[in-house]
């Protein structure tokens, strides 16, 4: 049965099961305003575990933007330069957020995909290989539209595409919770060690009657 299960899969390109848009190209670097309505993310907005940092994306005043620059619940925010180019997917999010250009926006048009297997697979190794090999550019490494409309997409079964979710958010807290405790570790043999070296300098410097 499990074997079944798996070969029920199949490959199209990212742009048979998602649309795909770059984000602003402002003419000036983004400039915070304090009466701004609209929140803008940009590429040092992204963390380095694929979240969206909302806290300090700028703000600034609506230029006339549409529904079409707008994100939404589950779009992916993908990294077109550099040499990490994989998304974050957005869950909590303030009204009235765009992308600003060079970071491509990435909706799920079809029903038989999950938003976060994509993510997913976008992320993995296979994927890119695929970013590396097709990429621009020698100083500044730039994934264009054309590329990642191209991506070949493994889609097994949304039962399969679950389950590979629900495994890698748990394979992400194991590896959270190991550093955590190996950060405990570390600061409790700090810890002796400071304590034990302390008390030696107490005794050497200890004036005796």
């Amino acid at each position: 049965m499990a074997e079944t299960r798996l070969l029920l899969k199949r490959e199209l390109r990212l742009d048979e099961i998602a649309s795909i848009n770059l984000g602003v190209a402002f003419r000036d670097r983004v400039e915070p305003d304090p009466a701004g309505i609209i929140t803008v993310i940009q590429m040092r907005d992204l963390t380095e575990d694929q979240r969206v940092e909302f806290r300090d994306a700028a703000r600034i005043r609506d230029q006339g933007f549409t529904e079409a620059h707008l994100l939404s619940r589950d779009d992916l925010i993908f990294r077109s330069r550099g040499l990490n180019n994989t998304t974050a997917i957005v869950k909590d999010i303030p009204q009235g957020t765009i992308l600003a250009a060079p970071l491509f926006r990435i909706r799920v048009s079809s029903a038989d995909v999950r938003p976060a297997y994509l993510q997913w697979f976008i992320n993995h190794p296979i994927a890119q290989t695929y970013f590396a090999s097709h990429a621009r550019g020698t100083s500044v490494r730039m994934v264009p539209k054309e590329c990642l409309a191209g991506l070949p997409v493994i889609l097994p079964s949304l039962e399969i595409q679950e389950e590979i979710v629900e495994f890698s958010s748990l394979a992400d807290r194991e590896e959270l919770i190991l550093r955590r405790l190996a950060d405990l570790k570390r600061n409790y043999y700090q810890r002796l060690m400071e304590v034990s070296v302390l008390d030696k300098r107490r005794n050497v410097y200890d004036i005796k009657d």
